[in-house]
């Protein structure tokens, strides 16, 4: 009885890949507003179309043929003004290198719990700066 159980979950879990919806929004004679989904359409009045969902094949294909027409323009920058940018970035980094030296003297007297996290702070900031080079 499990294993049909589990078969039968499994089974109806698949099913659900591929469904599909529609909702429509209709509003009675009394005023009153009724969404209904797309196989029940309302005999009083007109429904608007609210919602549709596409299977996921047609939605991909539909994503796919958006990034095509995006304009495959680049922005360039000149050399100059990206060795403005590099200097700028090392200075930052050089100083944030000093703190952090200054912060693990501090630590190794005061806070021995704090050393392995300035460490290693330390090191992603040379290998950073070596980086730039």
């Amino acid at each position: 009885m499990k294993k049909f159980i589990l078969y039968f979950a499994t089974l109806a879990s698949f099913n659900c890949l591929y469904a599909h919806a529609e909702i429509y929004k209709c509003k009675e004679n009394s005023g009153e507003i009724v969404f209904m989904d797309g196989n029940s359409k309302h005999q009083e009045t007109p429904c608007q179309l609210v919602f549709k969902d596409v299977n996921p094949k047609a939605r991909d294909a539909s994503i796919k043929a958006q990034k095509k027409e995006l304009p495959k323009e680049v922005a360039t920058i000149d050399a100059q003004t990206q060795e403005r940018r590099d200097g700028k970035r090392k200075q930052i980094l050089m100083s944030e290198l000093e703190l952090e030296q200054k912060a693990l003297a501090t630590a190794k007297t005061q806070q021995p719990s704090d050393v392995l996290l300035h460490e290693k702070n330390i090191e992603l900031l040379k290998k950073e700066i070596n980086a730039l080079k």
